[in-house]
């Protein structure tokens, strides 16, 4: 029997490099839902630090994180897509973490165009009419020499998201635009198939981890999933 090499059929395939180019511009938000995200963005900071004011709390950061602040960010087949936001009080108002996740849930109650809050675990989340929701987290820092610390319904759990998107970046160095086109079509791909999925914080890992850049972002896809 013949055995044929990965390298000699690669030079058989045909060249899908621009194909993949046009997907990845295929992923982009509307501008429209941009506008809105940026809108219902600049509501939820004018209700939170309105809130927080009135019980005498000190007013938090907020700020953007996940896919959204990482160039990540994907269109999904149904036309929703979810952005993060961080609420980051420092110093530490030494309230319990529930409660700081009530307070922003409580403020948020009449954001216009949205659902009511939903209280999760790990976030407040935020349904709106348009077609995209945005979960809202908590965190705390002692000082500079403390890790920050996620509000959950249950306590505080260490976390770093600033951290996370350093290291995304620093695994795709000079070619980090291709890894963060790689993660899109590795998220896009996921959302064809449907629930029980790994959320995209883990399909962003996994690939970051994986990377192998390419001229051809096909090539590089191949590499880098035979690494995952």
């Amino acid at each position: 029997m013949v055995k044929v090499h990965l390298i000699q059929i690669l030079k058989l395939m045909a060249n899908l490099h621009e194909d993949f180019l046009f997907f990845n511009n295929a992923l982009n938000i509307p501008s429209s839902k941009l506008t809105q995200l940026k809108t219902s963005e600049a509501n939820i900071k004018r209700y939170i630090k309105s809130y927080l004011t009135e019980k005498k709390v000190p007013v938090p950061a907020l700020v953007r994180q996940g896919s959204f602040v990482l160039g990540t960010l994907i269109r999904t087949k149904t036309d929703t897509c979810d952005i993060d936001f961080g609420v980051r009080f420092f110093p530490d108002p030494q309230f319990a973490a529930s409660t700081l996740q009530k307070y922003i849930r409580d403020a948020l109650g009449k954001a216009p165009n949205s659902s009511l809050p939903k209280h999760k675990d790990k976030c407040i989340r935020l349904h709106y009419r348009a077609g995209y929701h945005i979960d809202i987290t908590v965190y705390v820092q002692t000082n500079f020499n403390e890790p920050i610390r996620l509000a959950t319904k249950n306590g505080w759990l260490d976390s770093n998201p600033s951290g996370f998107k350093k290291w995304v970046e620093e695994q795709g160095g000079k070619q980090v635009a291709q890894l963060k086109r790689l993660i899109r079509y590795i998220k896009a791909w996921a959302d064809q198939q449907g629930k029980n999925m790994p959320k995209g914080v883990a399909l962003t890992t996994l690939i970051a981890h994986g990377f192998v850049t390419h001229s051809r972002d096909d090539l590089s896809l191949l590499y880098t999933l035979r690494n995952v």
